[in-house]
């Protein structure tokens, strides 16, 4: 699935509750969690419901992978609608989503 150099979108709608307070973390990852392709994080989530969408560059190839969100905080994440997409085939898509959501570029290179 995913190829070397090649840039995704994470696209997700996400809200915590009030005890949740911290970064939620991103990651693309062989299927064994052993090679890490990519990783990015959200600094801060509202608690209302907002679009987050992450563009992503593979700094290694797989034939497949496992997305992984998480959170080391204690309280609650709410997730909707996510969708991880090529980015070249979403071309355009900036302008279609530029109201209330939260954008994100945090490129790691291992």
């Amino acid at each position: 699935m995913d190829e070397k150099d090649k840039t995704y979108r994470l696209s997700f709608y996400a809200k915590r509750d009030n005890e949740f307070n911290g970064p939620l973390a991103i990651s693309l990852e062989s299927q064994d969690g052993e090679e890490v392709m990519v990783t990015a994080s959200i600094p801060e989530l509202t608690t209302e419901w907002t679009r987050y969408v992450v563009n992503v560059t593979a700094v290694i190839g797989s034939r497949s992978s496992r997305l992984v969100l998480s959170a080391e905080h204690i309280g609650v994440i709410h997730l909707d609608m996510v969708t991880l997409s090529n980015a070249r085939n979403l071309e355009g898509a900036q302008t279609f989503a530029a109201h209330n959501k939260k954008v994100c570029h945090n490129y790691s290179h291992y």
